[in-house]
């Protein structure tokens, strides 16, 4: 999965960056079907992002989840 990171120097304004993590963020305040995710990105940086329906979907379903024994 990939952000796709403003950016004025790349070609089209913007360039992609692998999501190595994510963590939803408990926000009562949006609108039903959103949901808030911090991000942490292949470059270090670590950004919280608001995520429609459609698209934290496509971030759940790309993923697997994992038990610590």
């Amino acid at each position: 999965m990939f952000a796709g990171i403003k950016d004025n120097y790349s070609l089209g304004g913007y360039r992609k960056v692998a999501i190595t993590s994510f963590r939803r963020v408990e926000n009562k305040n949006l609108i039903y079907g959103d949901r808030e995710y911090e991000l942490t990105l292949a470059n270090g940086i670590i950004i919280k992002n608001v995520l429609n329906k459609e698209e934290w979907e496509l971030l759940e379903s790309n993923s697997i989840k994992v038990r610590v024994l």
